[in-house]
């Protein structure tokens, strides 16, 4: 797929089909099977795997005395460094919003169901996404740090397969200090960053050649705009860019983009129908008057906090950049963004994709970093 990169395509198609495997289970109220589910996919994974090493390939060393003889101190240095996040991703999660939204979300419908939910209690489970759905694996495997270790194995992952083509770019990534406060936390926000990164490569190297990679493209773009209320807005500037390179396949575009979204996006919007009798949650009450002041309430929420809408102070716009307390040395971008985001020739290269997507993000109110860690990668 995409020229040279089935292991990245296929590790990403895989959990945008858990994602709507599990949501489909959920809509029939059939949830406790999917433990069963999952362990039979695996048994065969294993069993596929094996087969594949044992018969088709063999294990090549050649890669591997390359990394530890080629630049040892640095080679080194990385795998100590992931050490260290492995073990920042299995400590007890602290992280509020991982308690009390992500994993608590997914526990309620696993153990309820997707029954009327009590929004006064719980007004937070409204913002329901393909990031809580996929944190399924944390109840089958019951661990609290499911999503910390998927993001770290995403980032393992992008180091393996692009260690010798983009090793300067991979090196800054390690340097960001926010990657600190990914590894630690349920949110899926770096899976879901790589996963745009990767995409973009796709468009930006021209591997996009033939239907089945527009199909693919499209798939796992509509998945990406899945995993939180706010990517909508990073995929808009690249899906123009993507049809702009493209155009002479529109039609295709437009039926696998449509055939995409109905796959991904009917089994969840059905969820928060039947949950909060808005498919939208929380956003577009106009057409959904239930509970239509409280959710308009989150979302002003959403977009104020630490954001400009309200009161904002310097700190806040200098945060993505390089942090002036302390207690945000783990929350910050880091200089690399400061050196690239006002790099010129840079942005032009990139047709200024980062740029359009940072401002259509600040147009919304929000100046956090971890929402602009999408343009962050591809720059």
């Amino acid at each position: 797929f995409f020229k040279d990169c089935n292991e990245i395509t296929l590790y990403f198609l895989i959990f945008c089909l858990y994602s709507v495997f599990f949501s489909i289970f959920f809509l029939f109220k059939i949830q406790k099977f999917i433990i069963f589910f999952v362990g039979f996919i695996i048994f065969i994974k294993i069993i596929l795997s094996s087969n594949i090493l044992l018969n088709k390939y063999k294990i090549n060393y050649i890669d591997f005395k390359y990394f530890f003889l080629k630049n040892k101190f640095l080679n080194l240095s990385i795998i100590l460094l992931l050490i260290l996040f492995f073990f920042i991703s299995v400590l007890p999660i602290s992280d509020a919003d991982s308690i009390s939204y992500h994993l608590n979300l997914i526990a309620h419908i696993f153990n309820y169901g997707i029954d009327k939910i009590d929004l006064d209690k719980n007004l937070q489970f409204s913002l329901l996404s393909n990031s809580e759905i996929l944190l399924t694996f944390s109840i089958i495997f019951k661990s609290d740090n499911f999503g910390a270790l998927l993001n770290l194995s995403t980032l393992i992952l992008f180091i393996i397969f692009f260690y010798k083509k983009k090793k300067l770019s991979l090196i800054l990534l390690l340097s960001c200090p926010l990657i600190i406060f990914f590894v630690s936390t349920q949110k899926l926000q770096l899976f879901f960053g790589l996963l745009y990164l990767f995409l973009f490569h796709v468009v930006h190297e021209n591997k996009i050649k033939n239907n089945l990679d527009i199909f693919l493209f499209s798939l796992l773009l509509i998945f990406f705009s899945s995993g939180k209320l706010s990517y909508v807005i990073l995929c808009a500037p690249l899906y123009v860019y993507f049809v702009f390179k493209n155009y002479y396949k529109l039609k295709k575009i437009i039926f696998y983009g449509t055939v995409s979204v109905f796959f991904i996006y009917f089994p969840i919007l059905l969820m928060k129908f039947f949950l909060f009798e808005n498919p939208f949650s929380p956003i577009l009450t106009s057409f959904y008057s239930n509970n239509k002041e409280i959710f308009d309430s989150l979302t002003y929420s959403l977009r104020a906090t630490q954001g400009w809408l309200v009161n904002p102070q310097l700190s806040d716009f200098l945060l993505p950049f390089f942090p002036i307390k302390i207690s945000q040395l783990s929350a910050s971008l880091g200089l690399v963004f400061l050196l690239t985001f006002f790099n010129f020739s840079l942005q032009k290269k990139l047709f200024f994709i980062p740029l359009i997507t940072i401002v259509l993000i600040i147009s919304t109110g929000q100046l956090l970093p971890r929402y602009y860690l999408g343009c962050f990668l591809v720059l």
